[in-house]
Order: structure tokens, then sequence, then C-alpha cells
């Protein structure tokens, strides 16, 4: 679907880490295509946004109200990249990494407070499976 709305999808491709990776070809694309979603961009944004950012708002506001202000913490800053990388202004773009950010930082921020006790193992095996699903799917884009 973006590809359809962004009319140089393999331009905007170009400009981000997963392109490179999934245009590297072989081993190299094997191994980034694995741990890309799991280091690079999950970890770092797991460790920012829930265990320090989720877990202060959180513990600030109540569960209900600080969940939903670290999804919003959350959805920011993707909304932005959408905004510099893809240069379009297609609403429906937008709407797409609200309706697929939005319930997984929800998602995320509640399973770190309901089963991990205030780990980030889960929320950042989420984003991981999310990552990598995107990356598969760029990988199949380009094939």
């Amino acid at each position: 679907l973006q590809g359809l709305i962004i009319d140089d999808f393999s331009g905007f491709l170009e400009k981000t880490a997963a392109g490179e990776i999934v245009r590297a070809g072989g081993v190299d694309r094997a191994i980034g295509i694995v741990v890309y979603p799991l280091v690079s961009s999950a970890l770092c944004e797991e460790l920012l946004c829930r265990g320090l950012i989720a877990k202060r708002l959180i513990r600030l506001l109540g569960f209900a109200w600080g969940n939903a202000a670290q999804t919003a913490v959350f959805l920011a800053p993707h909304l932005l990249l959408v905004h510099f990388f893809a240069e379009s202004s297609h609403v429906v773009l937008y709407v797409m990494v609200v309706l697929t950010v939005t319930p997984l930082a929800w998602l995320a921020g509640w399973a770190m407070h309901r089963f991990d006790d205030g780990s980030i193992f889960t929320p950042w095996l989420i984003h991981a499976g999310a990552n990598f699903g995107n990356m598969l799917a760029v990988w199949a884009y380009l094939s």
C-alpha cells in the first residue's frame, strides 16, 4: 500500500536502513534481516520508550494514562519519520502508521506492566517481530 501512496517507493527505501539491508543480497541480507529488527531499532527504542519513559509515566500517572501517554510518545517520532522520509503528504500513509504503531505500542506497555514486572523483554520481542515483518514486506516488495 505504501508503494501506491509514495510515488517513488524505491527512492524512499534507499533512505532507510531496511532498504539498504534488503538490497545487500546474500549472507549480508540474511544476517541484516534478522539482526536489524532485534538490535538496531527495537532494542534501542525499547530501552528508551518502555525502559525509561513508560515506566516513569505509568508510575506518575497510573497504568491507563501512563500507558496512553507512552503510546503517544512512541508514535510521535514514527510519524515524523514518515513525514521526513516519505516526502509525501498523503493522509493514508499517516493513518497506516497510527493504526499499526498505536496498538503495538499500547500492547508493549501493557505487556511490560502486566507480565514482565517492568522488564522490557516482551515489549522488545513485540517490537522486533513487527520490525521483522516490515523487513520481510520490503524484501517481498523489492523481489
